[in-house]
């Protein structure tokens, strides 16, 4: 539950009916069931797990689609990102919640970074922040710290950078609102562009990437901020009810005085107009984010940063001219997940999915649109960049040929068996 919205979780059955007329996401279903180990359950928490467990056991419950990349990641970085996603993921639970204290919640995200620090002796109280699996992370926190302490001191010096920085910026804007289009991509620096900037200082100094990866910091702030707005503009409704606001006035100011109104249906039409806006001003990311994942050479930090990023453009698409954002959560299939992670190794591969998702945009621009000139100009530039490595998309691949073949006895076992990868995607 967030605010009032509920988030209804679909069932087995339920994921498998929406990909019934899709040969290939049942196929992949099955595939991620039988053949990976993200079908498993995750294990049950006990009194005597180690921190180490423990602490896996919380990205997997705190994470969305992060922790079957981590899980994936080359063992020199597995548990070093796996602990800066949950270092991060703490911060961002008192950042998120509201029923925090300002004074309280500036002094927790501006001094957070102090309990990373071994010659530190910050006691601060951290009950009470957040909600669910969140609120257990922060609260026994000091099981990560007692992995953190662990890593390779170049790894530590990068993590406790990053999250004195985030914590900083967090502060800034948990007092004053987005209001220019510089100011969202400032917000979005502090919480997204801060993350590629010290994942590709690990990449850098772990010896699995080239060292230049240190620097090339421009580039995995747009890979972050691509990332960031996706999740900014999809989350609209349950962003309003529970009380913030990230979508910035430069943008939805255009269309309506009161960013409230979009959730009323008398205003479907310039809601819609100002979803587009915040979906062009999120793409305008993908040539710098292609350019970064183009120079990946290890195959699981590959993975790790080209997943989420095809992820980010397919939830762009099914945004795109969408009212559901208005309404409720606008998700991806569960079957079409697993489709994108289980064929997202190559490069070739990732530019394969940016035209199916650009192509999927494009049938959609409504002429009228006040953005419809500036999307058309954005797609052609993005296609162009994938068109010159790939063929164009087929409506209907080989894989549904071959899926198709498969569909019956996918269907008996989905239907009495189930599938339960989606508690770990």
């Amino acid at each position: 539950v967030h605010g009032d919205t509920s988030v209804h979780c679909l069932s087995p059955m339920e994921h498998f009916l929406q990909s019934w007329s899709k040969p290939s996401e049942i196929l992949a279903m099955l595939r991620m069931k039988l053949f990976t180990p993200h079908g498993a359950e995750p294990p049950r928490e006990s009194p005597d797990m180690s921190s180490h467990d423990w602490a896996m056991l919380k990205l997997i419950q705190t994470s969305r689609s992060f922790a079957a990349v981590i899980e994936e990641m080359h063992p020199e970085l597995k548990l070093c990102i796996a602990i800066f996603y949950l270092v991060l993921r703490a911060l961002d639970t008192i950042e998120d919640d509201m029923s925090l204290e300002l004074e309280r919640k500036l002094r927790l995200l501006t001094n957070f970074h102090r309990i990373l620090d071994s010659n530190e002796r910050w006691e601060e109280d951290l009950s009470g922040c957040g909600v669910g699996d969140e609120q257990v992370l922060v609260s026994q926190f000091h099981r990560v710290l007692d992995v953190f302490f662990s890593l390779a001191p170049k790894y530590q010096a990068v993590i406790k950078d990053i999250t004195l920085q985030m914590g900083a910026g967090m502060a800034k804007y948990a007092t004053q609102r987005v209001v220019s289009l510089d100011e969202y991509d400032e917000y979005c620096f502090y919480v997204a562009g801060l993350v590629g900037h010290g994942l590709s200082r690990l990449f850098g100094c772990s010896g699995l990437e080239d060292p230049i990866y240190s620097t090339l910091l421009d580039l995995a702030n747009s890979c972050g901020l691509l990332l960031q707005k996706t999740n900014i503009t999809r989350d609209y409704l349950e962003d309003i009810i529970d009380g913030r606001i990230f979508w910035p006035r430069a943008i939805w100011g255009l269309y309506t005085p009161d960013l409230e109104n979009f959730k009323l249906p008398e205003f479907r039409t310039q809601a819609l107009s100002a979803l587009n806006h915040m979906v062009l001003n999120a793409l305008q990311h993908v040539p710098d984010t292609l350019e970064y994942i183009a120079g990946l050479q290890t195959p699981e930090v590959f993975r790790f940063v080209a997943f989420p990023q095809v992820m980010a453009i397919a939830t762009l698409a099914r945004c795109y001219n969408n009212g559901g954002v208005f309404e409720g959560v606008v998700k991806i299939r569960k079957g079409e997940t697993a489709k994108i992670f289980l064929g997202t190794h190559t490069m070739d591969d990732v530019y394969s999915w940016f035209m199916v998702y650009v192509e999927e945009i494009r049938r959609k621009i409504n002429p009228r649109d006040p953005t419809a000139t500036e999307f058309v100009a954005l797609l052609d530039r993005i296609s162009a960049l994938c068109l010159a490595h790939v063929e164009p998309p087929a409506s209907f691949g080989v894989t549904d040929v071959m899926a198709t073949a498969a569909w019956g006895l996918s269907t008996v076992y989905l239907l009495r068996r189930g599938f339960g990868f989606q508690s770990r995607m």
